[in-house]
């Protein structure tokens, strides 16, 4: 059964290292780490990932590049990324037929009609030298300035990659948060509804205390009332056993004769 091929991403569930971490590793040792680039994806066998493990181990404890290669049997490449692009296109290049000139830049031919008048081969094979030697520097420059852009499109890619590893990296922050304000949001509202029911029941509480003091202000009333009533029976009452003294007083104050009519 066919292996299926790991990805970065893949390689730091397994490992525990970060993305970033496993591409430097790749890209510093290629040697060693059994990778393969499918557009600008780096593709890994599954081995890749005991021996990426292996190398950040041997670089946590120090090891240079070449103890490291030296370790793992493999001689590192000394030449840089720039000279292995270059490299890579001049060998490209090199194979393909009709190689295409800059614009703006053309070989110098000399003209045949000329060199027939002056009759001089010699003239001519020296200016056929020329245009030739012109025509190989302008390919060499081709070469180059493919290398250059190669380069370029590479440092592109791993700045992409970088960036959509801060993006990735950016939205499960932003998703983080968002849960975070959620939880907020719902221990607020739960803290809302129960001051909500605390105020209903005070709200409640109110209305008995004040339609128990109206029934008492009420009671009072007629309490007072009832005061007043038995207070004004009672005035009047002493009011006509006043009159009654006041009349036997009176009485008391005639003579004994005259008192006994009133016996």
């Amino acid at each position: 059964m066919k292996e299926k091929p790991l990805k970065a991403a893949d390689i730091a569930k397994i490992s525990g290292l970060s993305e970033k971490e496993i591409k430097s590793v790749t890209e510093e040792y290629h040697e060693i780490v059994p990778c393969r680039k499918f557009g600008r994806v780096n593709l890994y066998e599954e081995n890749a990932v005991s021996k990426i493990t292996e190398i950040v181990r041997m670089k946590n404890e120090g090891k240079s590049r070449d103890e490291i290669y030296a370790d793992s049997g493999r001689r590192p490449d000394k030449k840089s990324t720039h000279e292995r692009v270059r490299e890579k296109v001049r060998k490209e290049s090199s194979g393909l037929p009709g190689k295409t000139r800059q614009p703006g830049k053309t070989a110098i031919i000399p003209d045949s009609s000329s060199v027939a008048r002056t009759g001089k081969k010699e003239s001519s094979e020296r200016l056929k030298e020329l245009a030739e030697s012109r025509k190989n520097r302008e390919d060499i420059n081709n070469v180059d300035n493919i290398a250059a852009q190669a380069l370029k499109t590479d440092r592109a890619i791993v700045r992409i990659e970088k960036l959509e590893s801060e993006i990735t990296s950016l939205k499960e922050r932003i998703e983080s948060d968002r849960e975070i304000i959620r939880s907020h949001f719902e221990d607020i509202e739960k803290k809302l509804n129960i001051m909500s029911e605390w105020m209903e029941f005070f709200d409640g509480e109110r209305e008995k205390i004040r339609d128990g003091i109206e029934e008492s202000h009420l009671n009072r009333n007629y309490e007072l009332d009832a005061i007043r009533e038995g207070i004004e029976k009672s005035r009047l009452s002493h009011e006509d056993d006043i009159a009654k003294i006041k009349d036997e007083i009176e009485i008391l104050k005639l003579p004994w004769l005259k008192r006994r009519k009133y016996l």
